[in-house]
């Protein structure tokens, strides 16, 4: 009998340390999830504080300590305000749109898990995704009208065509009709012009397109003007004429804020600088994002 109580007791003795073992692991299992669900917590906590003050450098730092889905997509929108932050300024000058494209595919990801973040970050998120959405449809709008830009600014040769002679020393013929018919083209084109500049922000400070926009419309006015003069000596709105007397027209030459000298006659030069100043407004509007910091 003392043979089986001893086999007995061995039998105990040994489940009672494979249950002891088995405590000791599951606490030690119990206490290194503690562990890492405070380490993450903590880290978080404090990355977001740093993203907070825009200090995004340091926050991914201590995100990168981490291992939640909140830190891995608060990750994503770290990075990207970083990139932000590196190209601000290069875009101000020269504006890519690919860079734009890039940034807005990066927040339209962020928006799929707005739920994940804090609500004052995702405001911050779809704010943004809202102006770099509006920065690509009206780079969009403006390819669509950058003819009318270059039809605008034939206006400005118009007058001077009818006063040039050739090299027989003859003028140009014409008919009231067809120049009044050109003066309402124009008008039209640049009412839509117009209509783009509304549509951005602080559209009506953009200087070369608020000029074009005007002087295109006091050109026409002369145009008209002229025509009007050329019924007053007895013509009709369909009889070929020529024009008399002298009228050619000088353009000033136009420093933009950049100091490069443009003139509305030299169409392609003036385009470019003018579509420069469209990309600066837009890119600006991005400034709420620049903190000049990492």
């Amino acid at each position: 009998m003392s043979g089986l109580t001893n086999r007995s007791n061995k039998k105990t003795d040994g489940h009672g340390r494979l249950a002891a073992v088995a405590g000791i692991i599951a606490a030690a299992v119990i206490v290194t999830i503690l562990v890492l669900v405070f380490k993450n917590s903590v880290y978080y906590s404090l990355a977001l504080g740093k993203v907070r003050n825009n200090e995004f450098t340091s926050s991914l730092s201590l995100l990168e300590r981490t291992d939640s889905e909140k830190a891995e997509v608060m990750k994503d929108y770290v990075s990207l305000r970083l990139d932000i932050n590196r190209n601000y300024s290069v875009m101000i000058s020269s504006f890519d749109i690919e860079v734009i494209n890039d940034w807005n595919g990066k927040v339209d990801a962020l928006t799929e898990k707005i739920e994940l973040f804090p609500t004052d970050i995702g405001k911050d998120i779809s704010a943004l995704s809202e102006k770099l959405k509006n920065i690509v449809s009206i780079n969009e709008k403006y390819q669509l009208i950058r003819s009318d830009v270059f039809s605008a600014l034939d206006v400005f040769n118009e007058l001077n065509r009818l006063y040039a002679v050739d090299a027989s020393g003859n003028r140009t013929t014409f008919t009231v009709a067809e120049e009044n018919a050109k003066a309402a083209e124009w008008e039209n084109r640049v009412n839509i012009l117009s209509d783009f500049s509304s549509q951005i922000p602080g559209g009506d400070t953009i200087y070369l397109l608020s000029y074009l926009i005007s002087e295109t419309r006091s050109e026409c006015a002369d145009i008209r003007e002229a025509m009007q003069t050329v019924l007053s000596h007895g013509y009709t709105e369909t009889d070929s004429v020529r024009i008399s007397g002298s009228g050619q027209k000088q353009f000033p030459d136009i420093t933009n804020s950049s100091g490069t000298a443009v003139n509305v006659t030299r169409k392609e030069e003036y385009e470019e600088y003018m579509y420069a100043g469209i990309c600066r407004a837009l890119v600006e509007t991005l400034a709420g994002y620049y903190t000049g910091i990492e």
